[in-house]
């Protein structure tokens, strides 16, 4: 560029003089413009999503060669004309100026304007609409075409496939598959359905699988809009699952403006198998895992130990292994000391194999948490379950109770808040919050939360065994608890206990009932077993504290996994004796509540 000037302030004058300083405005006007135009047609058109980027470097390097030759030319009453120089306009007359540079100025300054505020108010108003939301997906159960009841085994694992996928995915808010479960086949709308889970997308689909053949179909659908967003066919071999579930997945956030980080784009595209005979028995473990009777329990290991046997590496095979062994010991199949070192193995195996199942470390937490008391260590293992996966709704609920248990309450409540988005209709979850609101002593809203419980599970265990306690402590009528503590005894088959229940509550109450069963634990324990620590919670609700230390002290021996719970609001009573808060510090835990 010729005649450069050599200050700052006369480079200024000389920008303004040679209509760089208006080219700029007008430019950005009109880019702004086509941007907007591009971002409009590129998916009616089915443009490349690089299209938009493209636009925007081609703007970029045309604005340079704009302001270029607004420097060396410009637009006069006489036409397109060469800029004289500063020597040449001192010397001749003075050049005269086109009015139409001015008003083009004003227009594109009004136009950029107008976009900016268009473009905020368009963004407020989108995020007030969806809010958090925004980013949010449920998976209904797949169709089976395969007319073969067999094969629902696969489409139920393919779903959960897809949601573990999905579940990497920290942009993305995904509902669980317990809570989505719930509408198969069910007769309400999309919207309807997003609106009970609190989703904006919905993912449905079918699947047929013949031989080696499989046939799936899925479509993506804006829950509130009705709309399809994505939609695709698969006919492949059943050895290419692995590339659909990656597929999908990531076409899924492409839609729904996720951003997927380095690191999550390689789990999801991770393999777990490269055997599809082992792949397809730990499915099947997973179909019958999830009935959880003793006899599908033990269909289900032999599926596992297939997958193991079939490939010793599968990490996810040692998984189900540890959980079915898990679920025995919670289920009182299997004694503490056969499935506790079995389960471990097993957990520890999978963990050698592959780190990056958040399932594993989960199952791992509840182990050094409930068996260990391992307090550190499970809660290392809990946020490495979470970081794999941040959708991973269990994790977030179990945390919360420890959490609880370390005194650490408005910590746990955010936890269980979590689940409670991720996973809104899990009776599981439900159950767990409502301990949490009794932690906290919030006793109307855990009556609430173990009744929502009840209504999806009404045989649910935890809220069955609690419901009668959150009753008491919220000062309902003897009537209402009266019909929670038959249901509950109802449940673990205990007539006794309802005969002197009708015969002692009425008049006696609450502390005389649990006085009287207590004694009757502790008289036909040669006969009947019963845990030291059950055994001490009912000395504890009578008001017995000395009986209620002596049967804790000898919980504290047998290393009840339950005993951690120390600040839950039944053992107020026992705050003060020394012996109470001794056993507390023997296990590293406080003794008082900072509520």
């Amino acid at each position: 560029m010729p005649d450069l000037p050599d200050k700052p302030t006369n480079f200024w004058q000389e920008l303004k003089r040679r209509r760089v300083i208006r080219i700029i405005p007008v430019y950005a006007a009109s880019a702004f413009v086509i941007l907007e135009l591009v971002d409009i047609i590129a998916e009616p058109l089915g443009l490349p999503e690089w299209t938009l980027n493209m636009v925007l470097v081609l703007l970029c390097i045309g604005l340079v060669i704009s302001v270029i030759l607004s420097w060396v030319y410009d637009f006069t009453p006489e036409g397109i004309q060469k800029t004289k120089s500063v020597s040449e306009i001192n010397t001749g007359k003075k050049e005269k100026v086109s009015t139409g540079w001015k008003i083009s100025t004003y227009v594109s300054v009004v136009i950029i304007i107008a976009f900016v505020l268009f473009y905020i108010i368009s963004s407020v108003k989108k995020s007030s609409d969806v809010g958090i939301m925004e980013k949010s997906i449920a998976v209904l159960p797949f169709d089976n075409l395969s007319n073969d009841p067999e094969q629902e085994y696969f489409s139920n694992g393919l779903v959960e496939e897809i949601l573990n996928r999905l579940c990497r995915i920290s942009d993305l808010k995904v509902i669980s598959r317990t809570s989505s479960g719930r509408f198969k086949n069910s007769d309400l709308s999309l919207k309807e359905i997003a609106g009970e889970l609190g989703a904006t997308a919905i993912m449905e689909g079918s699947v047929q699988k013949s031989g080696n053949r499989i046939r799936i179909a899925v479509q993506l659908i804006d829950a509130q809009t009705d709309t399809h967003l994505w939609s695709n066919i698969f006919e492949q071999d059943y050895s290419d699952i692995f590339s659909i579930y990656n597929e999908v997945a990531q076409a899924v956030a492409g839609k729904m403006k996720a951003v997927i980080t380095f690191e999550e784009k390689q789990l999801i595209e991770k393999s777990p198998t490269s055997d599809m005979t082992a792949y397809d028995a730990y499915l099947k473990g997973n179909f019958y895992k999830d009935k959880l009777t003793e006899e599908d329990l033990d269909i289900a290991m032999q599926f596992y130990e297939l997958a193991k046997e079939r490939d010793p590496e599968f990490a996810l095979a040692y998984s189900g292994i540890a959980s079915v062994w898990i679920c025995r010991q919670q289920m009182l199949l299997a004694k503490v000391t056969e499935a506790a070192p079995l389960s471990e193995a097993a957990i520890l195996k999978a963990l050698e194999l592959d780190s990056t199942q958040s399932g594993v470390y989960s199952t791992l937490a509840a182990r050094k948490v409930w068996t260990d008391w391992d307090w550190e260590g499970g809660e290392q293992s809990y946020r490495k379950a979470i970081e794999l996966n941040p959708n991973n709704a269990g994790a977030y609920s179990s945390y919360s109770h420890l959490l609880n248990i370390l005194g650490r309450h408005d910590e746990a409540m955010e936890q269980i808040e979590t689940a409670l988005e991720l996973d809104p209709l899990n009776p599981q979850i439900l159950a767990f919050y409502a301990i949490d609101l009794m932690f906290v002593r919030r006793f109307e809203e855990a009556v609430a939360a173990f009744h929502r419980a009840m209504e999806l599970s009404p045989r649910h265990g935890v809220a069955l065994s609690n419901l009668d306690e959150a009753l008491y402590y919220a000062g309902k009528d003897k009537e209402e608890i009266m019909d929670a503590l038959r249901n509950k005894y109802i449940a673990i088959n205990e007539p006794q206990f309802i005969n002197l229940m009708d015969k002692y509550y009425p008049e006696g109450g609450w502390t005389l009932l649990h006085k009287k069963i207590a004694e009757l634990r502790v008289a036909r324990l040669d006969s009947i077993y019963s845990d030291p620590l059950t055994i001490s919670d009912c000395y504890t609700l009578a008001g017995d504290v000395d009986n209620a230390m002596c049967w804790m002290e000898k919980a504290f021996e047998e290393h009840d996994p339950n005993l951690p719970y120390l600040l839950f609001p039944s053992y107020d009573i026992l705050r003060d004796d020394t012996r109470f808060q001794d056993l507390a510090r023997r296990m590293n835990l406080p003794f008082k509540t900072n509520l």
